[in-house]
């Protein structure tokens, strides 16, 4: 081969190596990059992964215990802010449960009293019924509807007239009597009163109508009272015998009644076992004595025993922190049980008072059974 073919040779021997040298550089280049995307795309997951596994083991964890620990403050804030409130309820229970102890034991009696009210009418019933069948059997064999005053029939007209009219006034006087006489109720002054002082009424153990009525009529209201009741009973009367004859009758006994209760009023003046007035202010006086009582113990117990956390020695100072809560406490105990004592004896009185007054109304009221044969 000539120099010049061999040259040229060559040179296309080179320039296809360098072309395919070129060529292969190429290929290289682009599988490198895809190997590099690859790692960077693991590399990304397993970023995300460690993310995610470091926030549901690490962060979240933490959160939610940070966040526990808040709700457990807040409660144990709210705990403490309603622990007085528990107290409070508690106390008000304690008290309630006392008064309601203290209704029961009041109404126990009431109930009590009024069982023997209720035994004594049951009596005067069977009296009442005792009688009535003793007359029924005194007239069973009478063919007369009538009786005239001295127990004999009425035959005639004019003595059925008689016997209607004292028959008539009989119920009248029957009926005031035992209206306003046995079976009066005061709209004024109870029977009774188990009223606790509450401190609210300044008028104790009386009410503020008690003491007002009291201050305007005095020892006139039993027989104004009487008077009243009288009026009141022989209303009913007038409205069933609205007949000449028989309205007189009506009014006739009504006079009689009131005449009864002047002149008993007159010949025996009333007095009061006690004057409102006194009893409170009786009432006034001792409170004050109760409560400087409580003081001057309450000062001594703490003058002997007040400094007891400063007692040398455990069990002396024991001892006196004992005797200091002790003695305050019989200090109370003493004060409230002469309380009670006072406002029993207050209240004693007031239920005399009462019990006086209603006796006076009734004496003041004609028994029908005296004055009914004239």
């Amino acid at each position: 081969m000539s120099p010049i073919r061999e040259d040229a040779f060559r040179r296309r021997l080179r320039a296809l190596r360098e072309s395919q040298s070129q060529v292969a550089d190429s290929q290289s280049v682009p599988r490198r990059a895809r190997w590099l995307e690859l790692t960077n795309f693991v590399a990304q997951i397993a970023l995300a992964i460690v993310a995610i596994f470091g926030y549901f083991y690490t962060v979240r964890p933490i959160y939610q215990k940070e966040q526990l620990a808040e709700q457990v403050a807040e409660y144990e804030g709210i705990i403490k802010k309603q622990t007085p409130k528990i107290v409070e309820i508690e106390q008000r229970l304690a008290g309630l449960q006392r008064e309601r102890d203290q209704l029961t034991a009041e109404v126990q009696r009431e109930r009590s009293r009024l069982t023997a009210d209720l035994q004594n009418i049951q009596r005067q019933l069977a009296a009442a019924r005792d009688e009535k069948k003793r007359v029924e059997e005194q007239i069973q064999f009478m063919t007369y509807r009538y009786s005239l005053p001295d127990g004999r029939p009425a035959v005639t007209r004019e003595q059925v007239q008689t016997a209607q009219e004292f028959n008539l006034r009989r119920s009248v006087l029957s009926s005031i009597s035992l209206r306003c006489g046995l079976g009066l109720r005061d709209p004024v002054f109870l029977s009774y009163s188990y009223d606790r002082d509450d401190g609210k009424n300044k008028f104790w153990p009386f009410t503020e109508q008690e003491i007002n009525t009291w201050k305007e009529y005095g020892s006139k209201y039993p027989l104004k009272r009487a008077l009243e009741c009288i009026e009141s009973e022989v209303s009913s009367f007038r409205k069933e015998y609205t007949q000449v004859n028989f309205s007189s009758i009506v009014e006739s006994a009504r006079l009689e009644a009131v005449q009864f209760a002047n002149q008993a009023a007159t010949a025996k003046a009333w007095a009061a076992p006690v004057q409102p007035a006194d009893v409170m202010q009786e009432l006034a006086a001792k409170r004050p004595t109760i409560q400087s009582a409580l003081v001057a113990e309450l000062k001594k117990v703490e003058d002997e025993y007040g400094d007891w956390e400063s007692a040398f020695g455990g069990d002396r100072r024991a001892i006196y922190k004992h005797n200091y809560s002790v003695g305050k406490q019989n200090a109370e105990t003493n004060a409230l049980n002469s309380r009670m004592t006072v406002n029993a004896e207050a209240q004693g009185k007031a239920n005399a008072f009462r019990k006086s007054l209603l006796e006076e109304v009734a004496r003041l009221i004609v028994d029908f059974r005296k004055v009914g044969q004239k």
